[in-house]
Parts: C-alpha cells; sequence; structure tokens
C-alpha cells in the first residue's frame, strides 16, 4: 500500500511539473492551442507589427501590474511597424513556434508583454510575462511559461541595459 501512495505521489509530482524523464510536455489545453495559433500567425505571415511594453522589475509599484496598466503605464515601449521579411520575423516565429505553455491559476506582477498585429492594426494575440519570464498571461489566460519569449525579446532590444 505504501508503494502504490509513492508511485501515485510521484505520478501527480510529474503531471503537475511536465514530465520527470525528458523535461516539459505540451498540454492539450486552451492557452496552449492559443499559443500554437500565435506561432501559426507567423508562419504564415500575418504579424506585421508588434509592441513591446516593458517596466523594470526594480520598479517598485503598489499593486500588481496588470496587462491593461503595462500597456497604459510602462516605461519604455519599442513599436515594429512591420516584422514580415526581416530577421525579427524569422527570430520571433521560432521563439513563438516552440513555447509550452499551461494553464495557471495565479495572475502575477507583469512586467513585459508583445502585442502583435496584422497588417490592417487588428489585434492577433498578446503574451504578458513577470519579471522571471515564467509566469503570465497568454490574451486573458494565466500560463506557466517554458520558452525563450522572455530572454528574446530583452535580448533583442536591450531592455536591461537600460
Amino acid at each position: 500500500m505504501r508503494a502504490l501512495r509513492i508511485v501515485t505521489w510521484v505520478l501527480s509530482l510529474s503531471s503537475a511539473s511536465g514530465c520527470l524523464w525528458g523535461g516539459p510536455h505540451r498540454t492539450d489545453s486552451d492557452v496552449q492551442r492559443r499559443a500554437d495559433k500565435i506561432g501559426e500567425y507567423f508562419k504564415r505571415r500575418e504579424v506585421a507589427r508588434l509592441e513591446v511594453f516593458w517596466i523594470p522589475v526594480n520598479t517598485m509599484t503598489r499593486t500588481r501590474i496588470t496587462a491593461e496598466m503595462l500597456e497604459r503605464q510602462f516605461d519604455y515601449k519599442v513599436t515594429v511597424r512591420d516584422t514580415r521579411g526581416g530577421p525579427l520575423e524569422q527570430d520571433l516565429a521560432k521563439v513563438m513556434g516552440k513555447l509550452i505553455v499551461e494553464p495557471s491559476k495565479v495572475i502575477p506582477d507583469l512586467r513585459l508583454g508583445v502585442v502583435l498585429f496584422d497588417a490592417n492594426g487588428g489585434r492577433l494575440g498578446a503574451i504578458y510575462v513577470d519579471g522571471s519570464g515564467k509566469k503570465g498571461l497568454l490574451d486573458d489566460i494565466p500560463m506557466l511559461l517554458n520558452g525563450d519569449l522572455h530572454s528574446w525579446v530583452t535580448d533583442t532590444f536591450r531592455l536591461f541595459s537600460l
């Protein structure tokens, strides 16, 4: 009976934290489907413009930063008016195609946001993350993120050197 409880505990750990053998795994969830859809937008070259919003982690606030607050009260904003055909499109398409996300119940203190638009200015989607780049929102769904988005954005736009 004790062995059965240990096996049950190990299996519950593996499903809660990814896979014990080989790292995180893709989940069949609404948030993962949305992440895959954003990857498809890049493959089909539908992302024309992107906006990056950033509030440094060391900026103290009274409350946690929400997605709406980040887009209104950012410290820094970078707009790429046309991503199509350039190196940013290729690099970001690779990063977005490899995103693995899982649903979460916690909305963290968001510090970095990437909002994607089509050629007509229509909003395709948005990803917001906390200072670690591991927790955030995909559109309006809380998520845990496994991928290189945070490091790609900060390296590409040199946000931490500001």
